[in-house]
């Protein structure tokens, strides 16, 4: 099967979204709020890293059901893809989990946490202080409770929260899979598995919802997989309805950065946001030409490692020069700020995908690929 450039693509596109997200949070506090007066659309767009976190549950339920429903994929396959899942969601968390730690270790000792005065969400930034924290407990954090076993409070990396989602709602597309292969009793299993899973998750009722509720985008990814070229015969006979879809998804998802909705409304909407967005992505042939550009190709190769790094790289960098501009961080600190922290998170996201990641995940892959086809091991 053909490799779905596009999809990498839009998976790159949404971790730079993220990224930029999470970066308004260290603009200036004299900034003011910016949902409060006329740029307040431009704003929801620009800070709606929630959406972006649902594109790529949406990707995750199309590309890992996308091959059993065109039958690309066989029983063999469904093994080693469900054992594949745990090193490749793992290996690149416990790769970027340590240097995220050294360089909060290194934000902390340099200026404390007396330098959140000067930003806008001093709130949301304390979570990354890794104060009290050791070696010994981010180990033993990354090796038994990120796929579990904590609540966004009780992590290093407040990226992590979408750790349970994926492991959890992987499980139940592979069980998809697994009865399109008509194995049954795999899928139970793998049920199973992911119920037990979500059942551990540490979390109040409010938040226990809330990524049930992201979950569920899997299952629209997989849906629009399910019937992926009927979508896109139908809809592309109107060259011009994908792009009204994307677009009105986005107006739509601009609900998910509003506080005065309740959470079950705005995120019903966002649902609905994630829909008529994905739909108008899958059907739209006049992206994939475009979308196939390395620059794009570059965005998904670095995506999953810059979703992990970058909170920890925007803490160290903006700490430390709020810590240089003794009281005086304003628009200009922040411009450079913003320049040094995206700089060095492609850069460390290239180094991390590129020559530690993806060669790692490959040699465990094949190991188990070739334990599973070895019949002396069975």
């Amino acid at each position: 099967m053909n490799r779905l450039h596009e999809f990498d693509a839009l998976r790159g596109i949404a971790a730079v979204a993220v990224v930029f997200a999470h970066l308004l949070n260290y603009r200036p506090a004299t900034f003011g709020d910016p949902f409060a007066h006329w740029s307040a659309p431009l704003w929801s767009f620009a800070a709606n890293g929630h959406f972006a976190v649902l594109i790529f549950f949406a990707i995750s339920g199309f590309v890992l059901s996308y091959p059993y429903f065109i039958g690309a994929k066989v029983e063999r396959n469904l093994l080693i893809d469900v054992i594949n899942r745990l090193p490749r969601l793992l290996i690149p968390v416990f790769i970027t989990g340590i240097l995220c730690f050294i360089l909060q270790l290194i934000a902390l000792r340099a200026s404390g946490t007396e330098q959140l005065a000067p930003f806008a969400a001093p709130q949301w930034i304390t979570r990354w202080n890794v104060e009290g924290w050791d070696a010994a407990r981010l180990v033993e954090f990354l090796l038994t409770r990120v796929f579990f076993l904590y609540s966004e409070t009780d992590t290093f990396n407040v990226n992590l929260w979408t750790m349970p989602v994926e492991f959890a709602f992987s499980l139940l597309i592979f069980a998809v899979g697994a009865l399109v292969l008509r194995r049954y009793e795999i899928a139970i299993l793998l049920v199973i598995i992911s119920a037990v899973s979500i059942i551990s998750w540490r979390a109040d009722t409010t938040e226990y919802f809330l990524k049930a509720l992201a979950g569920s985008v899997f299952f629209l990814g997989m849906l629009v997989a399910h019937r992926w070229e009927s979508v896109r015969k139908v809809i592309g006979r109107l060259s011009w309805m994908p792009g009204v879809l994307m677009i009105g998804g986005l107006l739509v998802s601009s609900v998910l950065t509003r506080h005065d909705l309740h959470y079950l409304i705005a995120n019903a909407l966002g649902l609905m946001s994630i829909f008529y967005f994905f739909i108008g992505f899958a059907s739209a042939p006049w992206l994939r030409p475009a979308l196939s550009h390395r620059f794009f190709g570059f965005l998904g190769e670095v995506s999953f490692a810059l979703y992990l790094i970058h909170g920890s790289v925007l803490y160290v960098v903006f700490q430390i020069i709020a810590s240089f501009t003794e009281g005086a961080y304003g628009t200009q600190a922040f411009i450079v700020g913003t320049v040094i922290s995206l700089t060095l998170s492609f850069a460390l996201s290239f180094v991390i995908a590129r020559y530690v990641e993806m060669p790692l995940v490959g040699r465990v892959r094949r190991a188990i690929g070739n334990l599973i086809r070895d019949p002396k091991a069975a």
